[in-house]
Parts: structure tokens; sequence; C-alpha cells
């Protein structure tokens, strides 16, 4: 009894793992980019802005 060749098994894994990889990817680096780095730059911007007020104020 011989069994039947397996042709393209491996091809089609490592196209789905690169693909599955590459999305999660992306959707981790898009929620740390708009979650997580937009929040901190706003909050160092608003500093900032107070901080020259009061330099301003001071002068």
């Amino acid at each position: 009894m011989a069994f039947p060749q397996i042709t393209g098994t491996l091809k089609k894994k490592i196209i789905t793992d690169i693909t599955v990889a590459f999305s999660i990817g992306g959707v981790a680096a898009a929620y740390w980019w708009y979650g997580v780095h937009n929040g901190m730059a706003k909050t160092r911007d608003d500093w900032y802005v107070e901080y020259e007020k009061r330099k301003n104020q001071d002068e």
C-alpha cells in the first residue's frame, strides 16, 4: 500500500504563516502607533505648550 505523494503542503504552510505574522504585526503596530504613541506625543506637546505659557508669564 503506497501513500499518496504530498506536494505543495510546505509552501502553503509557509505562505500562511508569513501572511498571519505580517497581519498580526501590522495590527499590533497600528494599535501601538494610534493608541500609545499618539497619546504620549499629545501629553508631551501639551506639557510644552503649558511650559511656554508659564515661561512667557514670568518674563
